[in-house]
């Protein structure tokens, strides 16, 4: 340590943390960035440098640092003060004893500084930069006024150049007594998307010598937590005991009683080599520092947590996460640390002073990996004093989406041999699925390989979904299938109860006829007869045989079975009247002459002679009645003739009449022959009926409600 000059510095208790990065620029060129995180009351700082030393090799060199910023970021609410003056910053952070009037008796300054090395005529491939300063803070449980040494480690000969993690919150700040504690180191790596762990660590008084905890305090339990000493493994619901996630980052606790505790963060970046195995290619160490107030009002505020998986390719994404904060009056703002830079975070007041969330990230294939994603939420609250905050990761896994080359083979005859080759398939620990649909068959399987016949031929499209852990790949193919049979069974049938249908098919060699319903064949050969009892799907199935090879392809059947409708015909009042049956239609006979069809099951008549009817159904079904004899009739229907001083004329007509009486004609009714009402008129000596809107066919005509005319319309 002979290169730094510690004579010249002045001692003074006031360094709290520290963050150390670097950037590749390439062709070893790199960005330094240190991060100095001091009390306000203590003494400035002295001027920085930082010390590159060979990790196994002879290199050794100290350069000046750059001091950009100076900043006061005490964790305390808009309307408080600190013990930092804004106004006199210099060139080493804030004057000792600045803003004497501020009685808050806390002040937090981050000092940033940097460097750019171009690493020339150097074959040092690992390498530790450091940095060391005296002296630390005053600190209640341990290193209070040691030597403060922190350093980070890289390798500037990776084949793909490193960046180190950044973080997105500050290594120091202020807690309350009771309050349980969430809080996030943050780091990421948005560059080159490295996986990063995290490790408690002993903070360093120099490069080889730790600092000094006092009691029971050590630097893996610097503090006195709920829990302390015998509780050792953090439990969120209870809030009792001490960790640090090693693959989040999240830091939980509970302080419970007023102190100041230093710890450190060692964090690692990993990436796979070659052979796909891990290896550590950098570290960063985060030098922490918290101080625990006693007597606070406030509460921090909280959120829940989350973990999604989805698919490459995808938009994944997380919606209506709420922040929660004890203290209804405080108001709750959301920050993120950008840790997947492709995703967008909004956060929005949800009707309250509380704010939630959503994220959304659309992926891509390159996207996919087993190690999540990581990205981090901070809720801040505005108390009086000193301000609530919790910070807690999110992670998101992507998982990959299976991609195949699909081939298909037409051996002939309908039958297809159906092939995959994996294309990013780690056959030992994955297993795809695959499920082919093809002429409207689904075929499901773990094999690569399938061998398939279709029915028929023809432009046929498969569908291929490609499975791996609940994520699809879809492949779509139209094949054309030469013609190979066109077997033909006829149009569907309707049969009634004691029909027995003939079944013919044509268009191969030999067939084979199944009852769709249970699957029996019932019958092999071309033509049957058959009497079925219900209605029933047939399948019938044909077969050829060519060059060595069975050929089949198949026709359905439909066969609709009626039942023969019951029918009865009796007489009334000079009407015929056949049972009912709906939407059936009646066929009318008198003599065994067909005299009319209509869709009532009745038929005023007007002569005498033998009747008979036969009816239809719906289904086709037809039964004739027995034959009754109509010997007389109530009343006298003339076909046209001059009785009791009526005359009707033209009769045949085109449809205008002509009614000559001798009396009074007070009502004309006319009736077709299902008995349907087509004309009334009750003027008095209305002696002219225009029928020239009805059909051509036979009419009854009743006169007065007494006589009756049989006229023709031609």
């Amino acid at each position: 340590m002979g290169w730094l000059i510690i004579s010249q510095q002045t001692k003074g208790n006031h360094i709290m943390g520290s963050d150390l990065q670097y950037t590749s620029r390439g062709n070893d060129t790199f960005d330094f960035t240190l991060i100095v995180y001091k009390d306000c009351k203590g003494v400035s700082l002295s001027p920085v440098i930082l010390h590159f030393q060979g990790i196994g090799c002879s290199y050794s060199k100290g350069y000046f640092m750059s001091q950009v910023s100076c900043d006061d970021i005490t964790p305390i609410s808009k309307k408080a003060c600190t013990k930092c003056n804004k106004s006199s910053c210099n060139a080493y952070g804030y004057p000792n004893g600045a803003d004497s009037t501020c009685t808050f008796p806390y002040g937090i300054e981050k000092i940033v500084y940097k460097l750019t090395i171009v690493f020339t005529n150097n074959s040092c491939c690992k390498m530790r930069v450091s940095y060391t300063q005296c002296c630390r803070n005053n600190i209640s449980t341990g290193c209070s006024a040691d030597n403060f040494y922190t350093y980070a480690e890289f390798d500037r000969c990776l084949s793909v150049s490193n960046n180190s993690p950044v973080f997105s919150n500050d290594p120091v700040g202020m807690f309350c007594v009771g309050n349980c504690m969430y809080y996030n180191i943050s780091g990421r790596d948005t560059a080159e998307s490295d996986s990063i762990s995290y490790h408690i660590t002993a903070p360093l008084a120099d490069s080889g010598t730790a600092c000094t905890y006092i009691n029971q305090y050590t630097y893996k339990y610097p503090l006195y937590y709920d829990g302390f000493p015998s509780i050792k493994k953090f439990n969120p619901t209870t809030c009792k005991g001490f960790y640090l996630d090693s693959v989040t980052g999240d830091l939980g606790f509970k302080p419970m009683q007023q102190q100041s505790f230093a710890m450190t963060a060692e964090v690692k970046e990993w990436r796979k080599d070659k052979n796909g195995i891990m290896q550590q290619i950098g570290l960063v160490r985060r030098e922490m520092q918290y101080i625990i107030v006693a007597n606070c009002t406030n509460k921090p505020p909280s959120l829940p947590s989350g973990t999604l998986t989805g698919c490459a390719g995808d938009i994944i994404c997380m919606y209506g996460i709420q922040s929660s904060d004890p203290d209804k009056k405080d108001t709750v703002r959301l920050s993120w640390n950008y840790g997947i830079p492709n995703g967008i975070f909004t956060a929005k007041y949800n009707g309250s002073k509380k704010q939630e969330f959503d994220f959304c990230w659309q992926t891509n294939e390159n996207d996919a990996s087993n190690t999540p994603y990581f990205f981090t939420v901070k809720a801040t609250d505005d108390a009086s004093s000193i301000s609530g905050i919790f910070s807690r990761s999110y992670s998101i896994i992507v998982q990959k989406k299976p991609k195949v080359q699909t081939h298909i083979a037409d051996s002939g005859c309908g039958y297809l041999k159906l092939a995959t080759t994996p294309k990013n398939w780690n056959k030992a620990k994955e297993t795809f699925t695959y499920k082919w649909t093809v002429g409207g068959r689904t075929y499901n399987t773990l094999d690569t390989n399938i061998a398939i016949q279709l029915e028929k031929g023809g432009q046929t499209t498969t569908q291929l979904d490609v499975g791996l852990n609940g994520c699809y790949n879809t492949y779509f193919d139209t094949i054309y299938i030469p013609a190979f049979l066109n077997v033909n069974a006829g149009p569907d049938i309707s049969q009634c109860s004691n029909d027995t249908p003939t079944l013919e098919a044509i268009g191969a060699d030999s067939f084979e006829w199944t009852d769709m319903a249970t699957g029996t064949i019932i019958y092999i050969g071309q033509k049957f007869k058959n009497y079925f009892t219900a209605n029933t799907s047939l399948i019938v199935r044909g077969y050829t045989t060519t060059h060595g090879a069975v050929c089949k392809y198949l026709d359905t059947l439909n066969i609709k079975v009626g039942t023969t409708p019951n029918i009865s015909l009796s007489w009334s009042n000079d009407t015929l009247y056949a049972s009912n049956t709906n939407g059936a239609k009646y066929i009318w006979y008198h003599d065994s002459v067909l005299i009319g069809t209509t869709k009532v099951p009745r038929l005023p008549i007007n002569q005498i002679g033998y009747y008979k009817v036969t009816i239809i159904d719906s289904n086709g079904c037809e039964n004739t009645s027995t034959t009754i004899h109509v010997f007389a009739l109530k009343s006298s229907i003339y076909n046209p003739s001059n009785i009791a001083g009526i005359y009707i004329y033209p009769n045949p007509s085109t449809g205008i009449y002509y009614i000559e009486s001798q009396n009074t004609i007070n009502d004309i009714t006319i009736y077709d022959l299902t008995g349907r009402n087509i004309y009334y008129n009750t003027a008095n000596n209305n002696n002219t009926i225009d029928l020239s809107g009805q059909p051509e066919g036979i009419y009854l005509l009743q006169l007065n409600k007494s006589v009756w005319v049989k006229i023709s319309k031609q």
